[in-house]
């Protein structure tokens, strides 16, 4: 291994990861849908994006006019790149793509949030809209195009009531720093980043498009895509480093471009496989071969994101980066994506390698306190719950340290100025949590069949703590929600906790998550299952007697609760039976309690004797061997119950 390569290495677990449906294309739990919607416009050129444009939104019974003003987010053009399959190293622009113009928007008497997407096809801007808005505080609405080349025809879907990943590393090898000269003040460093993917993450993009669309539109749709989820990661990764800690400098991480490789022969960085696992060593060093012979646009440090499984030694690395590599010809890193949250963290990482930082452990902090650069997984606790979003004391002077060197040498310092093409990130008023629902976040490790298992936990808890259901062993494993995914009513996910803020949209706590596990018995063995909660409660109501199912299930116990206190969601077991009321088993069971409403409860039942006089004069003749009885166990609940021994069986 080379000196001056750190690897990052996981946990071994062999994760079949299905891609999570991209911005504004996967809604959850649609009710309604109302085709035929314009979107008028008085604005001549909604392309040139000017800083307020008024909407007014038409159905056949909606009007609805909103005044949208332009937030700071992604800028209107980032140049996205291929290279020719031949022998030339020849990259060329896309040209399906080339006119792409994105542009955010906002509106927060209605919690809107809009982008307006603008293609230029047959050299005209057609401008699509894609966003959210909310109606009477309370209705939820979807807009997106009917098809991608509409300008007009748009559809409206009503999608309901207003509702850290940790790393593995092993340690790097250490390299000669300059004393740090603190600076007059503070100065901001820009890194400038191109990302680059290979064909294997084009072809799982492209297989969640549907399969009615016709090849060449499957492809635009892909790379729009491609081009909005790496937008956000970087984003997501320019939060991190907006939180090193330093006194003397600060950091912007910027997205310059996108290289989108398309097929295997322009993935020349890897040798396919059927296991679809790939050396990482091997990988970064085939990839800096391919970066060496091509010219690509400037920047000052590329990720090679990739599709594939990177393995070392034990089969278990996630990242590959050189260290103290920033301003060199050795400034990339390869990452292993698995879902935002924690590519994010693998990404953040090996930046920090490019940087200087070394591993925790091994530049006098502690890994056990799960800081960004900590060289392994450790144990959560009250005092390190944070720190995964936070740079250790130790990485913040490493990385300090590193840049001072670079400045010492004037002539190499590539941090100093922004990129003249580089483009703004989406910032804080374009959450990723607020584009990606927590089904969705969950769909991206642990497949399609996954979930956000509500019922696991409070909302208030998924920034450190979201439980998603894992199909393989039927269970809800935790992990952390991405930066503005709602945790509460105006409250959202920041630096892993809920934080308050205006922004943040109005929600319910009040819904039904995706799926909900039951067990069930099946030919005499009892097995678990999945059931949505509309079925689960409608075949049994009173499963929402059950506290993880009315957490889980809100909105479908809601909908059958009565007003009858004790009773609210009928009878709690099946196959009740009017023969079977107004008794007492001898073990306690009360089956008026079990089979309320077949016995017609009309308030909570009390134990307590009804006949006083008859109780006291039989249990005084026969001893309380007369609450073996069932009825009279009933009649007589309190005598009974007084004197009854759960332990064992009587009385």
């Amino acid at each position: 291994m080379s000196t001056m390569t750190g690897r990052c290495i996981k946990r071994f677990v062999a994760l079949l990861l299905c891609w999570m449906l991209i911005l504004f294309t996967c809604v959850q739990g649609l009710d309604d849908i109302y085709g035929d919607v314009d979107v008028i416009t008085k604005v001549e050129n909604p392309c040139s994006f000017p800083s307020t444009i008024p909407i007014i939104i038409t159905t056949d019974n909606l009007h609805l006019s909103l005044n949208l003003t332009k937030s700071s987010a992604i800028s209107s053009k980032i140049p996205v790149y291929k290279q020719l399959t031949d022998s030339t190293h020849t990259i060329a622009m896309y040209s399906n793509t080339d006119g792409q113009m994105i542009a955010t928007y906002q509106n927060r008497k209605y919690n809107a949030a809009f982008i307006i997407e603008c293609m230029n096809r047959e050299e005209m801007h057609t401008p699509r809209w894609h966003g959210e808005f909310t109606l009477n505080n309370i209705k939820r609405y979807f807009l997106q195009p009917d098809n991608v080349y509409s300008s007009s025809r748009h559809v409206l879907l009503y999608i309901g009531d207003h509702q850290r990943p940790n790393i593995n590393t092993k340690e790097l090898n250490n390299i000669p720093r300059e004393r740090l000269k603190r600076a007059a003040s503070k100065v901001t460093y820009y890194i400038d980043v191109l990302a680059v993917t290979d064909y294997l993450i084009f072809q799982r993009f492209l297989d969640q498009i549907e399969t009615t669309t016709s090849t060449s539109e499957k492809r635009e749709i892909a790379l729009d895509k491609i081009k909005t989820y790496y937008a956000h990661a970087i984003n997501m990764v320019n939060l991190r480093y907006k939180n090193v800690a330093s006194e003397i400098m600060d950091f912007e991480i910027n997205l310059v471009g996108y290289f989108i490789s398309d097929s295997v022969e322009t993935s020349e960085w890897i040798i396919p496989t059927d296991s679809n696992q790939f050396s990482a060593q091997l990988m970064l060093e085939n990839f800096e071969k391919w970066k060496s012979k091509t010219s690509l646009m400037e920047h000052d440090h590329a990720i090679l994101f990739t599709g594939y499984d990177l393995t070392d030694i034990d089969s278990s690395t996630e990242g590959i980066a050189h260290v103290g590599s920033m301003c060199t010809s050795k400034s990339f890193s390869v990452v292993e994506d698995r879902g935002i949250s924690k590519t994010v963290a693998i990404a953040t990482h090996e930046m920090g390698h490019s940087l200087g930082a070394l591993h925790d452990s091994d530049a006098g902090c502690n890994d056990t306190d799960r800081y960004i650069m900590a060289g392994s997984i450790q144990t959560e606790s009250s005092a390190n719950t944070l720190n995964p979003w936070y740079f250790s004391s130790c990485s913040v002077a490493a990385i300090e340290q590193y840049v001072n060197t670079v400045n010492s040498i004037k002539s190499v310092n590539c941090l100093t100025e922004r990129l003249s093409s580089s483009s703004v990130v989406p910032d804080i008023s374009d959450l990723p949590g607020q584009v990606y629902s927590l089904d969705v976040q969950c769909r991206q490790l642990y497949g399609s069949k996954s979930f956000y298992c509500q019922n696991r936990g409070n909302l208030s808890g998924i920034c450190r703590n979201l439980p998603c259901f894992d199909p393989k062993t039927f269970d809800c494993i935790s992990q952390s929600a991405v930066t503005g995914s709602s945790c509460a009513s105006k409250r959202w996910c920041l630096n892993g906790e809920c934080k308050d803020s205006s922004n943040a949209p109005n929600i319910t706590d009040c819904l039904d998550q995706h799926r909900i596990v039951l067990s069930v018995t099946k030919g005499g063995k009892e097995t678990k299952d999945l059931y949505t909660c509309q079925s689960a409660v409608t075949s049994l109501a009173g499963i929402c007697y059950i506290p993880s199912v009315i957490q889980g299930c809100c909105a479908s116990c809601n909908e059958v609760k009565s007003s009858v206190q004790g009773c609210e969601y009928g009878d709690s077991i099946e196959g009740c039976v009017k023969e079977g009321c107004d008794r007492v088993e001898p073990d306690g069971y009360n089956y008026n309690k079990a089979c309320c409403r077949t016995c017609k409860l009309t308030s909570e039942f009390k134990c307590i004797d009804q006949d006083e006089k008859m109780c006291t004069s039989n249990i005084a003749v026969n001893g309380y061997s007369s609450c073996y009885n069932t009825s009279f166990a009933y009649i007589c609940c309190e005598s009974c119950e007084s004197v009854r021994n759960t332990a064992t069986t009587g009385v």
